[in-house]
């Protein structure tokens, strides 16, 4: 006889029970363990539904409620795992599509950048939908800058600075158009866009109570002046210069710009510390 018994009480027999019925059973506790935050047994659940029942009608949705959970728990194997089968079972070009852009949202939190890059890329090349285009093509672009493809980066970054139709996210395009154009050589500190100057010297003017009633994207357009400034700082080796800007950058509601702050503020504080542990020369 199989009796299934948890912490919560939650319990059922599954001898003699339909298995439309039982399949209903383990998905109902898989979700409600992951609602309680019990993710072991949520995945034990589910892994016993798609053991016992293979061929369910419920297997994608149970695969994706396995996916949300891995997340969670930032297993990226098992996600990365879970998210293949799920491309590979796919049937529907749009969810196979939606599947690739998601790989590559994986691979890019795993530091894969390069990998991520081909996945956006080839998510992009298959979009319909101009919202859909513009995402893919920011994550390409950034993921070709965490690559290093400077050059690759630059032309998404202006085509979607002719692209996009939301504000910040143009402004935020353009303000990278400039500082890779400037790490390329192709643009001079002096060409700064003004209108980005004279936003962040409003912006220091403000009291620490009135930056405080500033929205969210007023406070990320400030971020990403600082940053593309920070990034000038850095190719003229103003190392001091650089951090001050990134400190503040990494406060950033931008989990994209805040994280690369902290990055870079980390490899700077790292080279700076191994310079002074350098003997002087006699």
């Amino acid at each position: 006889m199989l009796f299934r018994s948890e912490p919560l009480g939650l319990t059922f027999r599954v001898e003699n029970v339909n298995p439309e019925t039982a399949e209903r059973a383990y998905f109902r506790l898989a979700s409600a363990y992951k609602k309680d935050n019990l993710m072991e047994q949520a995945l034990e659940n589910c892994r016993a539904l798609l053991s016992r029942y293979p061929n369910t009608s419920r297997r994608r949705e149970t695969q994706t409620l396995m996916l949300d959970i891995y997340k969670g728990l930032k297993d990226y194997r098992s996600v990365m795992a879970t998210l293949d089968e799920l491309k590979r079972t796919a049937t529907d070009p749009d969810e196979k599509r939606r599947i690739e852009a998601e790989i590559g949202s994986i691979l890019f939190d795993m530091a894969d950048y390069a990998k991520a890059a081909q996945a956006f890329k080839d998510s992009l090349q298959a979009a319909r939908e101009n919202d859909e285009r513009l995402a893919l093509r920011e994550g390409f672009a950034r993921a070709l800058f965490r690559d290093g493809k400077t050059a690759d980066a630059l032309a998404q970054f202006e085509m979607l600075a002719k692209e996009e139709a939301n504000p910040l996210r143009q402004f935020v395009a353009g303000m990278m158009v400039f500082a890779l154009k400037f790490s390329l050589d192709q643009a001079f500190e002096r060409e700064f866009p003004e209108a980005a100057l004279r936003y962040v010297q409003q912006y220091e003017a403000l009291s620490e109570t009135e930056r405080g009633r500033l929205s969210q994207a007023e406070f990320v357009k400030a971020t990403w002046i600082y940053y593309a400034m920070a990034l000038i700082d850095l190719k003229k080796d103003r190392g001091a210069a650089a951090l001050e800007k990134l400190k503040a950058v990494s406060t950033s509601p931008d989990d994209f710009l805040a994280g690369d702050a902290d990055r870079k503020s980390t490899r700077l504080n790292s080279s700076h510390s191994q310079q002074s542990r350098m003997p002087s020369s006699a």
